[in-house]
């Protein structure tokens, strides 16, 4: 996988997560977590990430705390991302 294809799954999982899991048929919890394993299905190609977050941090990209467990980012440049599958 190329680094513009990296780029737009990022950008795909952040928008479909962030502003309209409706509109993928993905249904939030009222903390709004979902099954990942459910979202990941719905392409083709599914694909896990794994982000070099201090990597990431260090060269300035903002992280936010979403709740206890999730994160939320501006949008992450391909070489802060690994695909673990």
């Amino acid at each position: 996988m190329d680094d513009s294809q990296v780029k737009f799954i990022s950008k795909k999982m952040s928008y479909a997560l962030r502003h309209n899991p409706d509109k993928y048929g993905i249904r939030l919890d009222e903390e709004g977590f979902t099954d990942l394993r459910k979202f990941l299905r719905r392409d083709s190609y599914p694909a896990i990430l794994q982000i070099d977050a201090a990597a990431a941090h260090a060269a300035g990209i903002r992280f936010y705390i979403g709740n206890d467990t999730v994160w939320l980012s501006d949008p992450i440049p391909p070489e802060y991302i690994k695909i673990l599958v």
